[in-house]
């Protein structure tokens, strides 16, 4: 009966963590939602009310940024501070993050019509990646879990 309950126990443990990576990759799209609306506000701020950039950071928020330091370090430290702080949460590739550390560096810095195409293009690139990432992603969810699964079953069949 124990060996029975330990392997139930080996084998719940491996089918939970199909579901927390599943979790963790829909969150990771969830944030790249969130940074992808600030980049809008950031555009529309600039365009339209010319705000400061420590202003329009101040007042920025969204929900699935809120978990973690990105929205209190982005208050306090700016942009670029923020991301490089929290870069594994978005899962950016190394292009599309050089993009955005390019454009977190200079962005405040340019004359306006720059400042609003660098704002176009980071979310033309930020875009296309979040459609890849969610067409992806119920391929990657049934993934982990059969894979968390087939791997518990695998251990509970070497045990036994």
């Amino acid at each position: 009966m124990i060996k029975f309950t330990g392997l139930l126990f080996i084998f719940m443990c491996f089918a939970a963590g199909g579901h927390l990576l599943a979790k963790r990759e829909k969150e990771r799209i969830e944030s790249c939602e969130g940074m992808l609306c600030l980049v809008r506000t950031i555009r529309q701020n600039i365009a339209f009310f010319r705000i400061p950039l420590d202003e329009i950071y101040k007042r920025f928020s969204y929900q699935a940024l809120q978990s973690g330091s990105f929205l209190t370090q982005l208050h306090r430290q700016g942009l670029k501070s923020a991301y490089l702080a929290e870069r594994e949460r978005f899962g950016y590739d190394s292009f599309t993050e050089s993009r955005f550390i390019n454009f977190a560096d200079s962005i405040g810095g340019l004359p306006l019509e720059e400042q609003l195409r660098s704002c176009d293009m980071l979310c033309e690139i930020l875009e296309e990646n979040l459609r890849e990432s969610k067409s992806n992603y119920p391929t990657q969810k049934k993934l982990y879990h059969v894979l968390s699964i087939s791997l518990g079953i695998a251990i509970v069949i070497l045990f036994l």
